[in-house]
C-alpha cells in the first residue's frame, strides 16, 4: 500500500510522540547535570539557558505538529482524502509557524554546538570560521525557506514545489556543519589525551565522551542523509524522518548527550 503525504506525515508525528517521551528524559538528566556544576564553571549558565530555550522551542513544536495532525484527521470526517487535501496546503498560519519553529530549534543547537567547538578549541576564532559560516548560509537558506511555505500554491505537489527543494539545501548544510564541529571536537579531545598519555592513564569517562560524540553525530547525520536522499526522490516517507529523527527531539537528544560527555571530560 503506498504511502501518502497524509499517512507519512500520521506515523511521523506518531514516532515523534514517542521520541519526545526519550527526550524529556535525557533532558532532565542534562538539566540535573547542569544545576550540579552551574556554579563550577563559568560557561555552565550558558549551558543551562541555552538547554531550557531547545527544549521550549521542541515542545512548543511538537504542540504545533499534533495540532496539525489532529486538524487534518478531524475536522471533516467522513470525507475521502480530506487530509491529504490538508496537507497540501502549506501557506496557512500554522504550517508556517510550525517550520519558523523547526529552523530556530535547529539553528539554536547548532549555533551552540559551534560554541562548544570555540571553547574546546581555547576560543580560537579561526577554527570557527567553516562552521560559522555554514551557519550563516543555513540561516539564509531558512529565511528562503520559510518565505516559500507563504508563497505556497494550496493544492501544489509538496513533493515538487520550491520548499522541498530548498528543504533538501537545508540538510545538506546542517550535514556539513555537525560533521565538521563533531569531527573538530573529537579531534581535540582526542590529541589532548595523547599529548598527555604519558603521564596520565586514559581514563574510562574519556572513551564515554568520544564515544557519545562520535555515535550521536553519526546517527543524526545518516537520518540527514536519509531525509535529503527521500526529498530528492520525492518520497513522502521524508515526512516520516522528518517530524521525529532529524528534528527536534533526536537532534537535541545529541546535543543534551554531547553536553554531559562534555562536563564528564
Amino acid at each position: 500500500m503506498a504511502i501518502t503525504v497524509a499517512k507519512a506525515h500520521l506515523i511521523g508525528s506518531i514516532l515523534e510522540a514517542v521520541g519526545y517521551g526519550f527526550y524529556v528524559a535525557i533532558f532532565l538528566e542534562s538539566l540535573k547535570i547542569l544545576s550540579l556544576r552551574r556554579k563550577r564553571f563559568p560557561s555552565g549558565a550558558r549551558r543551562f539557558v541555552t538547554t531550557i530555550s531547545l527544549f521550549i522551542l521542541v515542545t512548543v513544536y511538537n504542540v504545533l505538529s499534533l495540532s496539525r495532525v489532529v486538524s487534518a484527521f478531524t475536522d471533516t470526517p467522513g470525507r475521502p482524502f480530506t487530509a491529504d487535501k490538508h496537507y497540501a496546503i502549506i501557506n496557512d498560519a500554522l504550517t508556517i509557524t510550525k517550520q519558523a519553529f523547526y529552523n530556530a530549534t535547529t539553528l539554536c543547537s547548532d549555533a551552540f554546538f559551534i560554541y562548544r567547538v570555540f571553547i574546546v578549541w581555547n576560543r580560537k576564532v579561526t577554527h570557527i570560521a567553516l562552521p560559522t559560516l555554514l551557519l550563516g548560509a543555513d540561516i539564509a537558506v531558512m529565511i528562503v525557506d520559510t518565505a516559500s511555505f507563504a508563497k505556497a500554491v494550496p493544492g501544489e505537489n509538496v513533493m515538487r514545489n520550491e520548499v522541498t527543494r530548498l528543504v533538501t539545501v537545508v540538510y545538506s548544510v546542517t550535514l556539513a556543519l555537525n560533521l565538521i564541529c563533531t569531527i573538530m571536537i573529537a579531534f581535540k579531545i582526542w590529541s589532548v589525551q595523547r599529548s598527555v598519555a604519558v603521564l596520565v592513564s586514559t581514563s574510562k569517562e574519556f572513551y564515554t565522551a568520544i564515544s557519545v560524540i562520535v555515535e550521536s553525530a553519526a546517527v543524526y547525520s545518516i537520518c540527514l542523509i536519509a531525509l535529503i536522499v527521500c526529498s530528492t526522490m520525492q518520497s513522502p516517507v521524508m515526512f516520516i524522518l522528518l517530524e521525529p529523527v532529524c528534528s527536534r527531539w533526536l537532534k537535541n537528544s545529541q546535543a543534551d548527550s554531547k553536553q554531559m560527555s562534555t562536563l564528564i571530560v
